[in-house]
């Protein structure tokens, strides 16, 4: 075998005695295979970005636009929320492509139906939730009556008039006004009950007896997650894990449903249903099982985040951070550190369970330390990437919206409040960094805007 032309330039200068030229050249050959690398997972990412900016454009023009010059004050939340990036709606519109692609739906005039009205309404539902969410989860500024008061009018008035915006479209036919109106409506009532369902549970009150009252729908969304394909990703827990965490799984199991993974499997489904796609069809099962597991992954990905304050961007303030601990929600990081016995100083559980949640401020980098050092994030994000590379194997990604929508799982892998785990790991993998303290506000993530959710 004939060697190749710099193997054999090598061998040549290692022969004439250059070997630290020769470490010099290879390490410089490497960054530069790594860099010209790097640049074009940057490009990628930023065709993603700029394709779920269009889309997003496409809804404020030729949706929203309209609505905000009639009423500006009640449309004013959904427009925030597509002015900044966010998935639903891209998913909307590439699983209406995917079946394009794959031959299942015609492309012509009812197009508009599935690339502005679906992927509004999934952001219409997210920006009515986040509305609540602001006062359940005692959001910045959002602790005063008034402005309380204020949230729960305009999340009433936006959904008084998204009402009468589905009802009365003009492009719509009666049957695909109900079935969108309907969707919208279940998918609001799920995202409440999840919530009530999170901040009325804790670990004491778990218990089979609590589990036996509860609703039968609600049941059969902790059987499914506990027996279907999240088994295989929490057998590890399940047998090792004591009666408090396997209860506390199942009920994180229902919050993750409700809250997020119903919204993409009711999206998925109405799309099937619109374009009359068979139920049954391999097609439509695919994209119902990736709608399933990508759900799962975002609401895993979001727990995560919760432990790191980002001050690169306004999507989080510091006030904002841990609201999961100041609400006492179980979360996948937090069940899994509170059932870790190695760690000696629980700081954590400590915050968890006191009532006095003001003494929570500015401990944020203390509690990631203990974080970190348990192994629970890293075991949090290690399941969240693999339920998204299981979602992303489902598809085809031939398909340029299959390719899309693998795309949309990526950031399970990397996203601006990862870049803080990874950071502060390094710094506390170095032995003489073991009693100091990372901090978030010192290292703000350059990572791109795509990468937010």
């Amino acid at each position: 075998m004939k060697l190749s032309i710099l193997h054999q330039i090598i061998i040549t200068l290692k022969s004439e005695h250059h070997e630290p030229f020769i470490q010099r050249i290879t390490r410089n050959k490497i960054l530069s295979k790594l860099l010209s690398l790097n640049l074009l997972i940057m490009q990628e990412s930023a065709s993603h970005f700029s394709e779920m900016k269009k889309i997003q454009r496409t809804i404020l023009t030729t949706e929203l636009q309209p609505l905000l010059q009639a009423n500006p004050k009640v449309w004013y939340p959904l427009k925030r929320k597509l002015e900044r990036i966010s998935v639903r709606s891209s998913f909307a519109t590439w699983i209406y492509e995917y079946y394009v692609q794959t031959g299942l739906a015609p492309q012509d005039h009812q197009a508009y139906i599935f690339r502005s009205i679906i992927p509004m309404t999934a952001e219409f539902v997210i920006a009515h939730a986040y509305l609540f969410n602001q006062v359940r989860d005692r959001k910045y500024k959002i602790e005063e009556e008034e402005q309380i008061q204020k949230n729960i009018r305009q999340a009433n008035l936006l959904e008084t008039y998204f009402d009468k915006y589905i009802l009365e479209h003009p492009r719509l036919n009666a049957q695909q006004r109900n079935q969108i109106h309907m969707c919208a409506n279940r998918m609001k009532v799920a995202i409440e009950k999840g919530q009530k369902f999170t901040h009325e549970t804790s670990l004491d009150l778990i218990t089979h007896q609590r589990l036996t009252a509860l609703t039968i729908s609600e049941k059969d969304i902790i059987s499914y997650f506990s027996n279907r394909f999240l088994a295989q990703f929490f057998d590890y827990a399940k047998a090792k894990s004591s009666l408090d965490m396997q209860l506390a799984l199942y009920s994180y199991y229902a919050r993750c449903f409700l809250i997020n993974t119903d919204l993409f499997l009711r999206i998925a489904t109405l799309i099937g249903n619109l374009l009359e796609i068979p139920i049954g069809n391999e097609t439509r099962d695919t994209v119902k099982a990736f709608a399933e597991r990508y759900g799962f992954m975002l609401q895993v990905v979001n727990d995560n985040s919760d432990f790191f304050y980002e001050r690169h961007t306004n999507y989080k303030l510091s006030s904002d951070v841990l609201s999961d601990i100041r609400n006492g929600t179980y979360t996948l990081p937090l069940i899994l550190h509170l059932n870790t016995p190695e760690v000696k100083n629980k700081i954590v559980k400590g915050l968890f369970f006191q009532k006095n949640q003001s003494s929570l401020y500015g401990k944020h980098n203390i509690v990631l330390r203990e974080m970190i050092k348990s192994g629970a994030l890293k075991e949090s994000i290690r399941l969240g990437r693999r339920m998204g590379k299981s979602a992303k194997a489902l598809l085809n990604q031939e398909l340029p919206a299959g390719k899309m929508l693998a795309r949309l799982t990526e950031i399970g892998d990397n996203n601006r409040y990862y870049y803080h785990y990874f950071k502060a790991k390094a710094f506390y993998g170095k032995s003489n960094n073991q009693d100091l303290l990372y901090k978030c506000e010192n290292y703000p993530s350059k990572s791109n805007p795509s990468n937010a959710f």
